[in-house]
């Protein structure tokens, strides 16, 4: 079974150093070699809930990773890698990016070497694994069948324009005013015109975001449609997660906000930190920060303002992003069960059209006949 594919890349950044390094578009490992592997996303599954219960029994991390060298199917080079990279005094962490691993699930191992609950951590990202992978194979199941039959309406209209529509115009008296020989005619074109046009759309999307921050990129998500919706409840759910653990195991949230704004994290990371930051410093209110930042539910903020009265302030934390995940998911499987009704009704009013398409054209000419 080939649980990975293997990626050649250059080794010029080689002295960049941190998670920082490899969370950017380039990435290359801070030993000598031109290699990488990028695990598949199954497998990237299975290695994470192995190591875990490996750990959970009191292996080592090469303890750990030699055993895993051995059950796992060949090759697996890039257990050597992460052996390689622990022997040379790097953060285990360092090498999930490498591995095709996102950058947030890997800011997520960045928090568990600063807290201590490695195992934990491990076993939750697990848990998001299966959960992402469990809706992602819903939408797979639900789309295909409507999506092939789409396929084929798209070629029966170009079959129709090439073949059907010279018949039909040479046998009608006006054809360019018969409408089923105008849908035959445009309805290819406008097929691809919408797909030009959606491409348009993304690439300038893509231009205007550009020079945006981290937060303003995060803030113009939060407004989309449905997406800004499912966005919004992950990224509370990935910060009051993590808070939590940082404030179960007694990290004051200065200190919070300043791993945040450590090298190793994200863009939105470090900006949503430094604003923190700043306002703990200057005295403010921290729902000053939160004002402008619409990707994180309000009941986050209203949480972060009354646990520091109760208390209780990480476990609220830790309950609260449990909660926000599970809702985010029943959310995404309530929208898929919705895709494929609406995708069939798509389809069968295209269905329609292609039959008035061929039908209409046929009943004028037979009148014409007549």
């Amino acid at each position: 079974m080939k649980y990975f594919k293997r990626k050649t890349v250059g080794t010029n950044d080689s002295k960049k150093s941190g998670l920082w390094a490899i969370l950017q578009k380039k990435r290359t490992w801070h030993f000598n070699t031109s290699a990488q592997y990028h695990l598949k996303r199954s497998a990237r599954y299975d290695f994470v809930s192995l190591l875990a219960k490996l750990l959970e029994n009191g292996f080592s991390y090469q303890e750990s990773l030699s055993f895993l060298q051995k059950i796992w199917p060949e090759p697996h080079q890039f257990i050597e890698q992460l052996q390689t990279m622990l022997k040379n005094g790097h953060p285990l962490y360092e090498g999930f990016k490498t591995l095709g691993f996102s950058a947030q699930q890997v800011a997520q191992l960045y928090f568990a070497e600063r807290h201590g609950d490695f195992v934990g951590t491990l076993h939750h990202v697990a848990k998001q694994m299966r959960d992402s992978e469990k809706q992602r194979r819903k939408f797979y199941q639900v789309m295909t069948y409507p999506l092939i039959l789409f396929i084929f309406l798209i070629g029966m209209f170009g079959f129709m324009r090439g073949v059907l529509l010279p018949q039909l115009q040479t046998s009608i008296e006006n054809p360019r005013d018969n409408l089923g020989v105008k849908v035959i005619t445009y309805a290819p074109t406008f097929l691809i015109g919408v797909l030009l046009g959606g491409l348009v759309i993304f690439l300038l999307c893509r231009y205007v975001l550009r020079n945006k921050t981290a937060t303003q990129k995060m803030n113009l998500y939060s407004r989309l449609p449905l997406l800004g919706t499912w966005l919004t409840d992950y990224v509370t759910s990935f910060f009051a997660y993590e808070w939590g653990k940082l404030l179960v195991l007694g990290l004051p949230l200065r200190d919070v906000f300043s791993l945040m704004k450590a090298e190793g994290s994200t863009p939105l990371m470090k900006e949503m930190g430094t604003s923190l930051s700043q306002a703990l410093e200057s005295g403010e209110s921290l729902s000053e920060p939160f004002q402008s930042w619409h990707f994180v539910l309000p009941g986050f903020k209203l949480i972060l303002l009354e646990g520091e009265v109760t208390g209780k302030l990480g476990k609220e934390l830790q309950i609260y992003g449990s909660r926000v995940w599970q809702q985010l998911m029943r959310k995404i499987e309530k929208v898929i069960q919705w895709i494929q009704p609406l995708v069939f009704i798509i389809v069968a009013l295209l269905i329609i059209s292609i039959y008035a398409a061929i039908l209409l054209p046929m009943y004028d000419a037979i009148g014409g006949m007549e």
